[in-house]
């Protein structure tokens, strides 16, 4: 952290030879570019980009570090948002470096063969309740890749029509798509690669898949309950599909405590399946294609979520900053799971697994062990749950003062607004006694 001229402290780089001790004014100067591309450590590895976003967090948390050494001058109202929205991408790099590690399991000849017996006509049995379908393997959960830096992908088109119509900020009511399941599956062939997981059976417990197939000229959400323990699927309505143990935000595409649903909230259902695909970068520029009313649709769905978590939801943002979500909640809370737990308990707490557990003696399921078990809290994310914590106070602090100041500018703009009022009073009586005057002055003369 450099200053030149009494100018505020700037990051600068430099590289020390092995074996030498460092001199900061005669070592090789690095520009970022160069330092970005060199193997890190954790956790700058994980903010290592060369666009200028990119530059401008590697940033953020160099300058963390040094702030528990010499006193910087910054703004803490720009920099501490700044500076959870990177810590929650590195948690997510974090995440994906830990799933993209994990080793597929070794599957048996017998299901490789089974598996290959129908890759091209699966077996299905129509029943009066649903459809028995033969499986695949077990599950493989893999890393999503993501779209945002596609500027003609559905989802940056989504994101435009959202932000046009000031509902962007409703996505925050959302578990981000690197925090929903996505499992590898190749059963269909017509379907997308991967399978949406979004709850459990109520009554038996089975994990509940969203597929997500191309019948004909259009993609169609699928739902299957699928029996870990016993090699079959079985197709479950999208009406039935209510009555279960359902994720946020999937649970809030209907009314609380329902028994059946309509056509508007199984389309609902449906929509918000669709938008984790969309949004996962796994149907790629068919969902605008096939449906030209999707973003309407999606911004209708967006508030109608909003509306049934009530007060946990995110409020509107003031123009010039975004306004955080009120920690309190109401009876509409939202159900904890998975998919919806905040930064922090998702390092204290890794994903649970979907396996039952007659499952742990299965060698196919070899790669669910480990989330079973759950992972080492080590140091490194004790420390990043405690810097969350202090960013987590920070802006809470901001945003009550924010709220001060709106009321104060709220109380000066009714008082502006009474000015006005004694203003435009003041002058009518003005020019009723310049009239009155006149008239008296005519009448003397006359």
């Amino acid at each position: 952290m450099k200053s030149f001229g009494g100018s505020p402290r700037k990051v600068q780089y430099c590289f020390k030879p092995a074996n030498r001790r460092l001199n900061a004014s005669t070592a090789p100067p690095l520009t970022l570019d160069e330092v970005v591309k060199l193997p890190l450590n954790v956790p700058f590895r994980y903010s290592a980009d060369t666009s200028e976003p990119g530059k401008s967090n590697f940033g953020i948390v160099i300058q963390w570090y040094f702030m528990g050494k010499i006193e910087l001058e910054i703004d803490y109202v720009m920099y501490c948002p700044r500076l959870y929205n990177v810590l929650e991408k590195i948690d997510a790099e974090k995440r994906a470096e830990k799933e993209s590690e994990r080793p597929e399991p070794e599957e048996p000849r017998g299901a490789q063969d089974q598996r290959s017996g129908h890759r091209g006509h699966p077996g299905i049995e129509v029943g009066i309740t649903g459809q028995r379908v033969t499986p695949v393997k077990s599950p493989v959960i893999s890393p999503l890749v993501s779209m945002s830096d596609d500027k003609h992908s559905d989802l940056d088109k989504l994101h435009n029509y959202l932000d046009s119509h000031g509902a962007l900020y409703l996505l925050k009511n959302l578990p981000d798509p690197d925090d929903v399941q996505f499992v590898n599956q190749d059963l269909f062939l017509d379907a997308q690669p991967r399978k949406l997981f979004i709850g459990h059976h109520k009554e038996h417990g089975n994990d509940i898949y969203a597929y997500m197939r191309k019948l004909r000229k259009f993609h169609k959400i699928e739902f299957y309950i699928e029996d870990m323990r016993a090699p079959s699927k079985t197709a479950i309505r999208s009406e039935d599909v209510a009555k279960q143990r359902i994720l946020h935000p999937f649970d809030k595409t209907f009314p609380k405590g329902t028994h059946s649903i309509g056509q508007d909230e199984k389309a609902r259902l449906t929509l918000m399946v669709k938008w984790y695909f969309i949004a996962a970068g796994i149907a790629k520029d068919c969902v605008l294609r096939e449906t030209k009313a999707y973003p309407e649709r999606l911004r209708s769905a967006l508030e109608y979520i909003a509306k049934r978590m009530g007060a946990a939801s995110v409020r509107a943002p003031i123009v010039g900053y975004e306004r955080q979500t009120e920690p309190k909640t109401t009876s509409e809370e939202v159900t904890p799971n998975p998919l919806s737990s905040p930064i922090t308990s998702r390092i204290a707490h890794p994903h649970p697994s979907i396996a039952h557990p007659e499952q742990l003696n299965n060698p196919s399921n070899a790669v669910d062990a480990p989330e079973l078990r759950g992972t080492k809290r080590t140091a490194e994310d004790a420390e990043f749950e405690d810097l969350t914590k202090i960013v987590s106070q920070v802006l809470t602090g901001d945003q009550n003062l924010k709220d001060q100041i709106n009321d104060i500018d709220k109380q000066i703009e009714q008082l502006q607004t009474q000015r006005r009022d004694l203003v435009e009073k003041r002058k009518d009586a003005k020019r009723r006694f310049k009239r009155q005057t006149l008239a008296i002055a005519s009448r003397t003369d006359g």
